[in-house]
């Protein structure tokens, strides 16, 4: 439970920062190719980042692993 709870906590801290740095690039300039870099970058990242979360729980509950522990 406490492991949820921090990786809530981290992805959360993490977001809310990228946010805030997207939001300063843009708003000077909509066309700026920099803050376009930077949100590509993050999507890909948070969509990586989701991805093997994904994988670790689910692979938490496969037959290998229970038979292993």
């Amino acid at each position: 439970m406490g492991a949820i709870a921090l990786f809530t906590t981290a992805f959360g801290k993490i977001l809310s920062e990228r946010i805030l740095l997207i939001a300063g690039l843009f708003s000077y300039d909509s066309v700026n190719t920099v803050g376009w870099q930077v949100f590509s970058v993050t999507v890909v990242a948070f969509a990586g980042f989701i991805v093997g979360a994904l994988v670790l729980i689910i692979g938490a509950f496969t037959r290998s692993v229970k038979e292993n522990a």
